[in-house]
């Protein structure tokens, strides 16, 4: 008979723990599978055209975002040999699809984002994995400024 809360919790525990054993096997195969089928397709389908807007730079870069997470679970299964070789041949593509991708949305990210505040003389240019801005102060700065108020 249950007589405290702490018997409840070892039950509860001992519950988990034999439910996670049973579905240990099914979940290791499915997320395999997972890897190999689903998240190879979302990662490969990820165009390589320059984006027409910004949300779709967001939603491509949110399909990268979703995969390393998938892969990033895979870890709780890597004493399987399966999932192991899937997760290490799905981080290589992975890799290697941003490394293609990624230059495509900065240069459309960085062409925006210089026409919305060219006015204001700030220019953006692309330089490796970085997007510059660069601004100069015009005026004499030993005049004082006014303010409004």
């Amino acid at each position: 008979m249950l007589q405290s809360d702490e018997d409840i919790r070892v039950l509860k525990r001992s519950i988990i723990s034999s439910m996670n054993a049973e579905i240990a096997p099914q979940r290791t195969e499915a997320t395999a599978e997972r890897l190999d089928g689903y998240w190879t397709d979302q990662v490969k389908r990820v165009s390589l055209a320059t984006p027409a807007s910004v949300p779709e730079i967001m939603q491509r870069e949110m399909v990268f975002q979703d995969a390393a997470r998938a892969l990033q679970d895979s870890k709780e299964f890597t004493d399987d040999p399966k999932t192991k070789v899937s997760a290490a041949k799905f981080r290589k593509l992975l890799v290697a699809r941003q490394v293609v991708v990624f230059p495509v949305l900065r240069k459309f990210y960085a062409a925006l984002v210089g026409t919305a505040v060219w006015r204001d003389d700030v220019a953006v240019t692309i330089n490796g994995r970085h997007i510059r801005f660069s601004f100069a102060f015009c005026g004499d700065p030993t005049e004082s400024v006014s303010t409004l108020t």
